[in-house]
């Protein structure tokens, strides 16, 4: 099966965080994309196979997605963490 893994980067820390979109509350994190990566498919096997026992549907896999970023003006007052 093949899920969509979201990656996004905090400049603060210098980490990534994984989200297998798909799978409710399944979000991993690492110190390098290729461990936020591999963390997020240990914790993906887990959900599933928690999932499978609890006899929920398994409806999530996905062969491809786009993903998209948005570049948009933050109203005047608004903190914002990365430019």
């Amino acid at each position: 099966m093949k899920f969509t893994v979201l990656l996004f980067h905090d400049p603060g820390t210098d980490a990534y965080e994984a989200v297998v979109a798909a799978l409710p509350n399944c979000v991993s994190y690492g110190s390098t994309m290729e461990e936020a990566l591999a963390m997020a498919k240990e914790a993906a096997a887990i959900r599933l196979a928690l999932m499978a026992e609890a006899g929920d549907e398994i409806a999530g896999a996905t062969e491809a997605a786009a993903v998209a970023a948005i570049d948009i003006e933050a109203p005047v007052g608004v903190l914002t963490l990365a430019g």
